[in-house]
């Protein structure tokens, strides 16, 4: 994965984390050290994201946990931000843009159901928050 995105400098670079691949972050096991809150406590991970000028990077930066890729399923928001960076690296268009025309095909034939991203990340990211905010509007009644 880290290939997919050779532009971005990165932190805490290891062989595991060199290891990770697209189907690690689709299968949220990717390694990454992450707190996403669930042992009941605040999700601190995406708080501290959410506080970073430059959401990509601080999830790329993150340590590895004590796990290596592909062996512990932990859901983790950053994955899915991820996997929002990669496609609009490889596309060049918003995820939600890709997504709304490779899977529901051209606007005229859609019935008004369209995927987007809620809210935007901080300005200096040039796609949407789709790891943690995507959504899809049906067709009205």
């Amino acid at each position: 994965m880290l290939d997919l995105l050779a532009d971005r400098e990165v932190a805490n670079v290891d062989e595991r984390k060199k290891s990770i691949t697209v189907q690690h972050l689709l299968d949220m096991t990717s390694g990454l050290q992450w707190d996403e809150g669930f042992e009941g406590g605040r999700e601190q991970s995406i708080i501290a994201m959410r506080r970073s000028p430059d959401w990509v990077k601080f999830i790329l930066d993150r340590p590895m946990s004590s796990h290596a890729p592909g062996e512990l399923f932990y859901y983790n928001s950053g994955n899915s931000h991820l996997l929002s960076a990669v496609v609009t690296k490889l596309t060049g268009a918003a995820t939600a843009t890709y997504a709304n025309a490779k899977l529901l095909g051209p606007p005229w034939r859609r019935s008004a159901i369209s995927i987007c991203g809620r809210a935007r990340g901080p300005a200096n990211n040039s796609f949407r928050r789709n790891g943690s905010t995507p959504s899809i509007t049906p067709p009205s009644a």
